[in-house]
């Protein structure tokens, strides 16, 4: 493991320490892996991040977020409750789950068929919720949730279930939190 990673992971972990350690109860961390050729542009004399990951966390019926990655410490800022109300309401449906690949019916040889389809390179959101010591992984493949047409041609029968997905939801609720915080760290 290259030590850049290891010291965003590290901090990661240690908050979560600290915040099992508060009797915080509902702690998600969340980042985006992407996965095949994605070329990164590296500023000489300048920190470039491998991995960014953001820990959010309720504690005191008050909502926090915050970043890390290699290059900085960043603190702690206030959230929206949404994206923790989503969670509480919707737990076990965002247990079970899953975004479906794309894929189209055909019929060969008399038969109908379900052709799907993959790539390999693709963005994935994903969440680790820790609810009360329990984890539950979710990721959120923006390739399939995304795709509206296979192949340019064949209608993604997925594409409408997907977008009406609580998983669909809770990463449009994240992204938002995320952008705020990102904003609010510039000024």
């Amino acid at each position: 493991m290259d030590s850049s990673l290891y010291k965003t992971d590290k901090e990661v972990i240690n908050k979560i320490q600290e915040l099992r350690d508060k009797k915080t109860d509902t702690i998600v961390c969340y980042y985006i892996d992407c996965v095949g050729a994605m070329p990164r542009l590296e500023i000489p004399d300048s920190c470039t991040s491998s991995k960014t990951k953001y820990l959010l966390w309720r504690s005191n019926s008050k909502s926090f977020i915050q970043k890390f990655d290699e290059c900085n410490t960043y603190k702690a800022n206030p959230m929206s409750s949404t994206f923790f109300n989503l969670i509480k309401l919707n737990f076990n449906g965002i247990k079970k789950e899953k975004i479906k690949y794309p894929a189209y019916d055909e019929i060969i040889k008399g038969k109908k068929l379900e052709l799907s389809t993959l790539i390999d390179h693709s963005c994935h959101n994903i969440f680790e919720i820790n609810i009360k010591g329990k984890i539950t992984s979710k990721d959120i493949d923006d390739f399939a949730l995304e795709t509206k047409l296979v192949d340019d041609k064949y209608i993604n029968k997925y594409y409408n279930r997907n977008q009406k997905s609580i998983l669909n939801k809770l990463k449009k609720i994240v992204e938002a939190e995320v952008s705020t915080y990102n904003k609010a760290l510039v000024h």
